[in-house]
C-alpha cells in the first residue's frame, strides 16, 4: 500500500456540527416537539423467569392521561424477532425468560404519566 491513502490519520479533522453544537444552535432528537406527541413506557417486572398468569389493566384504563395500551394481544402476527432466529418476543405473553423483557407498553399524554401509569399495571 502507498503512504498517501493515510494522509488523514495524525492530523486534524473539524467536525462540520461542531460549531453549531459548542453554541447551543444545533438540534438534538429531545429539541422537537410534536403537535399531539404521546409518550409510551414499558412494562416489565423485576424478576429473570416468571409465568405471567394474568396482565390487569384495571387501575389505569379510566385515567384521562391514558392514550392506549399495546401488549401480545395486539400483535396479529408472529410475536418474535431475532437478527439470527425470530425467537426473543416483542412482548412477553405467556412467560418471562429475562429481567428485560417487555410484557406491554402504557401511551399516554406526557412521558411522566406514562411511567406513572405503567408502574400501576398489575402482572
Amino acid at each position: 500500500m502507498s503512504k498517501d491513502k493515510f494522509e488523514v490519520l495524525g492530523t486534524d479533522v473539524i467536525r462540520g456540527d461542531g460549531y453549531s453544537k459548542v453554541t447551543g444552535d444545533a438540534k438534538f432528537a429531545d429539541d422537537y416537539r410534536f403537535v399531539d406527541l404521546h409518550y409510551a413506557a414499558q412494562v416489565r417486572i423485576n424478576t429473570p423467569s416468571a409465568i405471567i398468569k394474568k396482565l390487569d389493566y384495571s387501575d389505569i384504563i379510566n385515567d384521562p392521561e391514558l392514550t392506549s395500551i399495546c401488549d401480545s394481544s395486539d400483535i396479529p402476527a408472529c410475536n418474535k424477532i431475532g437478527l439470527v432466529k425470530e425467537d426473543q418476543p416483542i412482548f412477553a405473553h405467556e412467560r418471562i425468560f429475562s429481567e428485560g423483557d417487555v410484557i406491554s407498553l402504557v401511551i399516554a399524554k406526557s412521558s411522566i404519566s406514562a411511567k406513572l401509569l405503567a408502574s400501576r399495571v398489575n402482572v
